[in-house]
């Protein structure tokens, strides 16, 4: 319309959208080289920037090193939130090892050790670090090694049937 003036004037709505605010969830502390996923709420899409670029509310990171995460947000009319960034604590994964003899005789065992954690779980479902085996064939072994905060290792072992031949020396 016009007005008394003879200028025309024009009425512009104008809308405001809600503040986005985004938070981060998920663990304060991950084990190093284990996934761990993390979610963010409040907006509509989202950029993960660190340590990875991934998009999704949900990703799932494996940390080395760098422990800091960041996000940043967009409402369904493309209006963006601030970046926000979570530092986590990278927790030491333990080195489990493996020791003992990798041949065994045909009716023989043998003691397999591991060590470089505080708890054990064979895969013969023993529950200490040493585990009394006896293969028939080549058997792979596997030790889960738990560390005192809870961060996890796996290693594998194979010991194999010594099946001849075999020498009997007899003395003049």
């Amino acid at each position: 319309g016009t007005n008394a003036c003879g200028v025309e004037t024009k009425t512009i709505s104008i809308y405001t959208t809600p503040a986005i605010t985004l938070t981060i969830l998920g663990k304060d502390s991950v084990c190093k080289n284990v996934p761990s996923t993390f979610s963010v709420t409040g907006a509509n899409t989202y950029w993960w920037s660190a340590p990875t670029g991934t998009n999704g509310p949900t990703p799932t990171f494996t940390f080395v090193s760098n422990p800091t995460i960041t996000v940043q947000g967009w409402d369904v009319y493309g209006c963006s939130a601030p970046p926000i960034s979570k530092t986590v604590t990278i927790l030491t994964t333990p080195t489990v090892s493996v020791s003992g003899p990798v041949n065994s005789c045909t009716t023989g065992s043998v003691i397999l050790n591991a060590t470089g954690a505080t708890t054990y779980s064979w895969s013969t479902g023993v529950s200490t670090y040493s585990a009394f085996v006896s293969p028939t064939v080549a058997t792979i072994y596997t030790v889960t090694g738990t560390n005192t905060v809870g961060c996890k290792n796996t290693k594998t072992y194979t010991v194999t049937q010594n099946t001849g031949p075999y020498w009997i020396w007899v003395s003049p």
